[in-house]
């Protein structure tokens, strides 16, 4: 549904359940005195220097705020210095915040040379305020963040965390963002040691130097399932997503570059060392700087060892002037592949050929591909905006149409899943780029006994439940919906995204529910499907009571906000299988749009040149909607099923 970063989730629930250790020590004040030196009783300073080695210090809901003065690495003032294996868990990153008083002029954490510190469900913020390295962290040993974000830090390098040569840092679904590198690389992270991140997000980072995002000097960075997106270098120089400099080497794998500007190269990706992509999107970068500096995607400089893209997602990147939005690939390096990768919005330029593997789209020719089965000229690659397809990263998805689909090699080796964990190939051939083409959208027959496969649930104190009772087709439990009030009872599922083409199907029963019939409310919502924003309904379907006598009918929403219906068809008040299809006109002005509905394998209506491309379909409800005063009763629901592009008919 809609647009913007996927959310990156910062547990909680681990704080829930403390992990077992050699020992547990809880935080019981969450001041930070400077007398007696080493921190108060209870405090967390005092609980570090306390611990032995392997214990967890648990940190309650609060913020602890750092004082004192720099300077000192035996954990007695400024920041916290640790020497030791030790665990810090917190319940939460909203909840559980370390800072430090703006009169501090130091870093939050420095993990010494040997120790091994984890930290699990908290935040760091605001740390810095002097020419140093790490603002957050600085790390020299080995540094496990789990559910952890890192923001509001100014250092020199690593405006929020430094990683060290021969150290290690391990990110998981945790988030780095708005930090800044005033005076040198590494906006968000500068890494010479071993830096991996899995199910994390560094966002809206900033340096005047090198690597907005992620600064890789020398070190290995591998990027699994996460997003770097909105970091920015503000000086003249290179790689506003990530930069990667000899000796280094970086591994991404379904992960998403966005949104990532610089002046001089590299808007997403500058590299001039080791560079592997798979199943990932380079998208929406941008090169500001004047000249021809190209880009805006990636930039592959001499002297990079190699650099290979495989199934990769390049769209959309561009620059200021110059060529190679796209790619640019720079000075005498002959090293860079392509392999099912695709180039729409964007092109190729540099001084180096590239060299195809096969199977991949340009929708140009500037790329110079000529690989077994490379698709040059196709003019326009039809891919989806970029939006949460599914997984844990935006994605651009193919359209059904788009000439990628199975275009991609019969087999997909290496690569046995997209981006978002899509088994390939999805048709009879795999697709080229990162995300396969799949019709279905979202589908649920109840039988987990729970509303937990819906994106939300709006149940009135437990009036939408799960039950046998509401099976239909032959299943084990549907969906029923106690009214007894006015509340609306529905599930919701945000699965769709900017979906051109919808279908859904799902069974549904009266049973004798009344919509308020002895009041004149004649009719309840069974079905809406909004836009991205869940604002606006694009079609829905209403059902009618009257004289005991059930109808169901659609409407359709057209551009200029006027509605169409195919006028009620009716129904008995037993269960029934419905089928709604949507489809968005081609063009402002293409009057090609349309809605259909099918009940029990009839079309009941449908609705032809419909103007309605302004707006398309980013998620729907399924329930009793609108409900009026005087409505009671217990409709089911069961076997939900929505596609992008195929019928779907009934249980088989």
């Amino acid at each position: 549904m809609g647009s913007g970063l996927v959310a990156i989730v910062v547990p909680a629930i681990l704080a829930l359940a403390p992990m077992a250790a050699a020992g547990t020590l809880t935080v019981t004040d969450c001041a930070d005195t400077t007398t007696p030196v080493g921190g108060g009783p209870g405090q967390l300073r005092r609980l570090i220097n306390d611990a032995i080695p392997g214990d967890v210090i648990l940190l309650p809901a609060c913020t602890i705020t750092l004082t004192g003065v720099s300077g000192d690495d035996a954990n007695d003032t400024g920041d916290l210095d640790i020497a030791k294996d030790l665990t810090i868990q917190g319940t939460g990153a909203s909840t559980s915040v370390i800072t430090r008083d703006p009169a501090l002029a130091d870093r939050l954490l420095h993990v010494q040379p040997g120790a091994t510190v984890t930290l699990i469900g908290l935040a760091l913020d605001g740390g810095g305020g002097a020419p140093l390295s790490g603002a957050g962290a600085l790390n020299q040993g080995e540094l496990h963040l789990t559910g952890v974000t890192v923001s509001g830090g100014v250092a020199q390098d690593g405006g929020g965390l430094y990683n060290d040569s021969a150290s290690t840092l391990v990110l998981v679904d945790s988030s780095v963002q708005g930090n800044r590198a005033s005076g040198g690389n590494g906006g968000g992270i500068y890494n010479k040691g071993t830096l991996s991140l899995t199910r994390s997000e560094v966002v809206q980072n900033d340096s005047v130097f090198a690597g907005a995002g992620i600064s890789n000097w020398g070190g290995t960075l591998t990027l699994t399932d996460s997003t770097v997106s909105g970091n920015q270098t503000s000086g003249q120089t290179v790689g506003g997503g990530i930069a990667n400099f000899n000796p280094g080497s970086v591994t991404i794998t379904g992960s998403t570059i966005s949104g990532n500007t610089t002046p001089a190269g590299g808007g997403g990706i500058y590299s001039e060392a080791t560079l592997d992509v798979t199943n990932s999107t380079i998208s929406g970068n941008h090169v500001t700087g004047p000249g021809d500096i190209g880009g805006g995607g990636l930039y592959v400089e001499q002297p990079a060892a190699a650099a290979s893209l495989v199934r990769v997602t390049i769209a959309a990147n561009t620059v200021t002037s110059g060529t190679g939005s796209g790619i640019y690939d720079n000075g005498g390096f002959t090293g860079l592949t392509l392999k099912a990768t695709i180039l729409a919005g964007n092109d190729c330029g540099g001084v180096s050929p590239i060299v195809s593997h096969g199977h991949n789209l340009d929708e140009g020719t500037t790329c110079g591909l000529s690989g077994t089965g490379d698709l040059t000229s196709v003019g326009d690659a039809k891919l989806g905006p970029l939006l949460a397809n599914g997984g844990p990263t935006l994605t651009h998805l193919p359209r059904f149409d788009s000439p990628a689909v199975d275009a991609g090699g019969l087999t997909c080796p290496g690569t046995p899943t997209d981006q978002r964990g899509v088994t390939r190939p999805q048709g009879p051939a795999c697709d080229i780029g990162a995300v396969e083409w799949t019709d279905l959208i979202f589908q649920d027959g109840f039988e987990t006994g729970d509303l937990s496969r819906w994106s939300l649930s709006s149940n009135d104190g437990g009036d939408l439940s799960v039950s046998p009772a509401a099976a239909l087709a032959g299943t084990t439990k549907g969906m029923q919906a106690l009214v007894n009030d006015q509340a609306g009872l529905y599930v919701e599922d945000q699965t769709p995204s900017g979906e051109v083409h919808y279908r859904a199907r799902f069974y549904f029963d009266p049973s004798g529910f009344d919509p308020g019939e002895s009041m004149n409310h004649l009719r309840t919502r069974l079905f809406i499907m909004f836009d991205d924003t869940g604002t606006r309904r694009l079609s829905a379907l209403v059902l009618k009571r009257q004289g005991g006598n059930y109808s169901l009918m659609q409407r359709c929403r057209r551009d200029d906000n006027s509605q169409a219906d195919n006028g009620f068809f009716p129904i008995t008040d037993a269960p029934h299988w419905i089928e709604m299809e949507w489809k968005s006109a081609a063009t402002g002005t293409s009057n090609d749009g349309m809605c259909a509905l099918t009940i029990d394998g009839t079309l009941a209506g449908t609705l032809p040149a419909v103007q309605n491309s302004s707006r398309l379909v980013g998620m729907v409800r399924l329930g009793a909607m609108n409900v009026k005063g005087g409505a009671a009763g217990m409709p089911f629901f069961d076997e939900f099923v929505s596609r992008r592009q195929t019928a779907i008919g009934p249980v088989e």
